[in-house]
């Protein structure tokens, strides 16, 4: 199996956000996921398999699982492009499905993507205590009038 290296966001074949890519006929196992992952060393992979007449996607980091990585889904719709020429395509992720388009440009491919929904609440305290742990920092730390939150597109952040 080979990982395609991807640069989404690039401007032609200066910087960009790297990703790996493993498009296969079945999905590897999760440890062979996880392993392959931390190979590549990249921020994130993305490993995609048909699964009727979508594809089954799942994104790992070096360390664990995510459920959703925007430049990886943007580098995966290059890929596919590439494989299965233009078109829309149809992602199945574990939180929900989703579609990329993939176009060959000139030399170059290039993607966009439908993001998952967009969701926010209210950060509650254990959350917030966590993350100001995580950084060493105290609830003084925060800027006053404005609550923290979760916001969910794709992966929860706090902000």
């Amino acid at each position: 199996m080979d990982v395609l290296r991807i640069a989404a966001f690039s401007q032609g074949n200066q910087g960009g956000n790297p990703a790996g890519v493993l498009i296969a006929d079945h999905l590897p196992s999760p440890q062979d996921m996880q392993k392959i992952a931390k190979d590549v060393g990249f921020s994130e992979t993305a490993f995609a398999a048909p699964e009727g007449d979508s594809w089954r996607v799942r994104y790992f980091a070096p360390e664990m699982e995510v459920p959703f990585c925007g430049h990886a889904t943007i580098a995966l719709g290059a890929a596919l492009a590439m494989r299965e020429g233009d078109g829309r395509f149809a992602l199945k992720l574990n939180n929900g499905d989703i579609s990329v388009d993939g176009r060959k440009e000139g030399e170059l491919f290039a993607a966009s993507l439908q993001s998952p929904p967009t969701r926010q609440r209210a950060a509650n305290d254990a959350e917030v205590e966590q993350a100001l742990a995580l950084f060493s920092f105290e609830k003084d730390d925060l800027a006053p009038g404005l609550a923290p939150a979760l916001i969910h597109a794709g992966a929860d952040h706090i902000v």
